[in-house]
């Protein structure tokens, strides 16, 4: 979980540590999911640098999963990573759909809209914290101030970055942290019943 937002529902927690959740800032994303009945590109990623076109990148995930395992569609992603407070969070889906179009005809001038079989906006507004350098953040750890509560969370992966590979080693090794205060929990309860 996102630590603003887990900060919110543990009010019992000390005030210090419910602040330190919340001083990191984070990047949110607004993503526009094009379920198209053809290909778009022939790209899995394409990272875009081009100021005229909103998006950071196109992900065409059917350019490496076959189509046929969703539905015979073809699925591209269009991340926006914005800012606290980026208008982009306050757009009408209309308004970034309608901006969605314009930046596919942009990247490929063939793109032809009546291909388009759905148009989904996806929003988060915390994605990815935004540690500064030299590590001067506070990182929360997975345990927490609340007895048997534990935190897993993005912002606990640093220096590295957020990736698929960082998500999964910084998983397993929580799911080690969780584990093993469980068993030293039931230990304990044991011990208090055995005396």
């Amino acid at each position: 979980m996102q630590a603003p937002i887990f900060s919110r529902l543990i009010p019992q927690a000390p005030k210090a540590y419910r602040e330190a959740l919340t001083s990191v800032p984070y990047l949110g994303v607004v993503c526009p999911l094009v379920v198209l009945d053809r290909p778009f590109l022939d790209y899995w990623v394409l990272n875009i640098a081009d100021r005229n076109v909103p998006f950071t990148g196109v992900i065409e995930t059917t350019a490496y999963i076959d189509p046929r395992h969703v539905g015979g569609h073809h699925l591209v992603y269009l991340p926006k990573y914005t800012t606290p407070g980026s208008s982009w969070q306050t757009f009408s889906d209309d308004e970034v759909k309608a901006r969605t179009i314009q930046a596919l005809q942009r990247i490929s001038p063939r793109f032809d809209a009546s291909a388009i079989r759905y148009l989904h906006i996806h929003r988060e507004r915390f994605v990815e914290p935004l540690h500064r350098m030299g590590g001067a953040d506070p990182v929360p750890g997975v345990e927490t101030p609340v007895a048997g509560l534990y935190l897993v969370t993005t912002a606990q992966i640093y220096p590295a970055l957020t990736n698929g590979e960082s998500v999964t080693r910084h998983a397993r090794a929580a799911s080690s942290t969780i584990a093993d205060g469980l068993a030293a929990s039931r230990a304990l309860t044991r011990a208090a019943v055995a005396s």
